[in-house]
């Protein structure tokens, strides 16, 4: 497969002076540019978090070029994703002090990583959007509402949610499921939003088994013994490295 993923404009790599999509209308137009642009006249499209609603409503729209569609940790609308005391209090920090504001996000999209690696991904989203393009894309994230087009989707659909997902509820990835006429629904274990953190082989599998491709064998990771049994000597070793 070739994979294309391109950034929304106003962040990421693309142009900076442009403005962010405001809606799914908005991102609409955007994902059917850039689908125009590579030629393409069949393709499966993958959306993860907000990009399903822009996803999903492709598909209804264009069933004749999409083989198939994949949803990964998604939602039918934003507005159930927290309470709206918690969508304004996250909004409120992302506005008025984004380098706070980006830190609290590394905790809800990496809760399994070391404070190194949080702190590495809070400077990656301040190099990838100001403090004003943070702060409108979590809003229309919070916006988004695909219950008006999901019923129109026909073709084949593949739902992945990890149970534990800490940004977006487990119960928000199944009622998206249950939404779209005979949409496979799989539960993931894990705590990452991130499809490519945590058990990414699992992810990568069920997506490539859905599209008809066949799926590498992987070895089980080996058992631990129950109990460990250390002789004197590397008792005495281990002291003297502590």
């Amino acid at each position: 497969r070739t994979v294309i993923r391109y950034d929304r404009p106003g962040s990421g790599a693309s142009d900076r002076r442009a403005p962010l999509p405001a809606d799914v209308e908005q991102e609409y137009a955007v994902l059917t540019g850039v689908l125009d642009a590579t030629g393409l006249d069949r393709f499966a499209l993958f959306g993860a978090s907000s990009g399903c609603a822009v996803a999903s409503a492709l598909a209804a729209r264009q069933p004749g070029r999409t083989e198939a569609l994949i949803l990964y940790g998604g939602y039918v609308r934003g507005t159930d994703i927290a309470p709206p005391s918690a969508r304004e209090a996250m909004l409120s920090v992302v506005e008025q002090h984004w380098g706070l504001g980006s830190r609290v996000l590394a905790d809800v999209f990496l809760p399994g990583s070391d404070a190194e690696e949080r702190e590495r991904f809070a400077v990656f989203q301040r190099r990838s959007a100001s403090r004003d393009v943070a702060a409108a894309s979590l809003r229309s994230a919070y916006t988004f509402d695909s219950s008006g087009h999901l019923a129109d989707v026909h073709v084949p659909t593949l739902v992945l949610h990890r149970r534990d997902d800490r940004a977006i509820p487990f119960a928000l990835g199944r009622q998206l499921a249950d939404q779209i006429a005979g949409a496979t629904f799989v539960a993931l274990e894990g705590v990452d939003h991130f499809p490519w953190r945590g058990d990414a082989d699992t992810v990568a599998d069920e997506v490539l088994r859905f599209l008809g491709h066949a799926v590498p064998e992987r070895k089980p990771a080996p058992d631990m013994p129950s109990e460990v049994t250390l002789s004197a000597r590397e008792r005495e070793i281990l002291a003297l490295v502590a």
